[in-house]
């Protein structure tokens, strides 16, 4: 961890179970604060900036340090505060990255139900509550190859989510845009270049034909053709043939950042 961490780089670590996923925090919070980690009493007591360990999360980049949870499923209420202090006690200089995939609370109902039971598989994939109550940065991906890179097919689980057991976690569109983008920039230490559309960063754009952010998009996301171009690196590489006049190379990502139904990959 020490060494990850002097040469700037993230640490990927993959934690499916909430016994997975707690130690891999134990580990985090033993590094950054030099303390016991079981010691919930003592590090709820510590408060923000107690411990001076906290300071070497600063990255040669000047941005916090990342501790990236590959996954990031079935994670108990305990670890969910424990992200929260996290984040808290290093002054936001460390952040908790939830790296999920919302395809599998569709795709491992079935499986995750028969293991777990009905009350922790509330607990299965909380994108909302790691969020909100935890402070964790979503960053959302595909999982290919073991699921098809289908971002739609992302859109729909995480905002309607098939089952009832993940219903309170939904999200919605403009917050699957946001971990599919500007979240998925910073768990890859990215910030800098990818992940928004803006002057000085890599022109990486899908265009839609619908917005993006509107909450109708999931009901007709898996039965329409969305796509109206892309653009890779300022140059248009697929353009539908709906779209009659997509812009030139020249222009494309001043005519793209225009408009509402814009996807900067």
């Amino acid at each position: 961890m020490r060494q990850v961490d002097e040469a700037g780089l993230t640490l990927m670590a993959h934690a499916i179970g909430d016994g997975a996923v707690q130690r891999l925090l134990r580990v985090y919070e033993r590094y950054l604060f030099n303390d016991d980690p079981d010691d919930v009493a003592a590090a709820e007591a510590a408060g923000p900036g107690d411990h001076p360990h906290h300071t070497q999360t600063c990255r040669a980049d000047k941005g916090p340090m990342r501790l990236r949870i590959e996954h990031c499923q079935h994670v108990a209420d305990v670890d969910c505060a424990r992200i929260r202090r996290i984040f808290d006690r290093s002054h936001g200089d460390a952040r908790v990255v939830a790296s999920m995939q919302p395809t599998h609370a569709d795709t491992d109902y079935t499986c995750v139900m028969a293991a777990l039971g009905p009350e922790r598989t509330k607990r299965s994939y909380r994108f909302r509550t790691l969020r909100d109550r935890g402070a964790a940065v979503l960053a959302f991906g595909s999982d290919w190859m073991v699921m098809p890179p289908r971002p739609m097919d992302t859109l729909i689980a995480a905002t309607s989510p098939p089952h009832p057991f993940s219903k309170d976690e939904a999200v919605a569109p403009a917050d699957v845009l946001h971990a599919f983008t500007t979240g998925a920039a910073f768990a890859a230490g990215w910030s800098d270049r990818f992940g928004v559309l803006a002057p000085g960063y890599l022109a990486d754009i899908t265009v839609l034909h619908r917005d993006v952010t509107d909450p109708k998009l999931p009901a007709v996301a898996s039965s329409e053709r969305l796509v109206a171009y892309t653009i890779v690196d300022g140059k248009i590489r697929y353009s539908d043939d709906k779209y009659v006049d997509p812009p030139t190379t020249t222009s494309s990502t001043r005519s793209a950042s225009e408009g509402s139904n814009v996807v900067a990959c």
